[in-house]
């Protein structure tokens, strides 16, 4: 599964969920991706640790609240989540 994968179905999975992604130089739409139980200590995870799943929810809402309202297409989820991940910033509008 890929990163890109899982955030095309976020909505659909459990908040108490953790996202593990490979990470070569940097993390892509297209990282080796999985989901874990959040109550595992970040050296348990089998793939380096990414965001929980309702703090990626949470970057999309703040996404689309900085924008107006306006949907975000999958594309920009994707670089909003790997930008928070990365910066652990929001990626603010132009």
């Amino acid at each position: 599964m890929t990163l890109k994968e899982i955030i095309t179905d976020l909505e659909s999975i459990d908040d108490s969920l953790t996202i593990c992604a490979e990470k070569g130089a940097a993390w892509s739409d297209f990282s080796i991706a999985e989901l874990h139980a959040s109550h595992l200590a970040a050296n348990q995870f089998p793939l380096p640790y990414f965001l929980e799943v309702s703090v990626a929810k949470s970057v999309i809402s703040a996404w689309s609240f900085a924008r107006g309202g306006r949907i975000p297409n999958l594309k920009e989820k994707c670089e909003a989540i790997i930008y928070y991940a990365e910066n652990d910033a929001y990626l603010l509008p132009e």
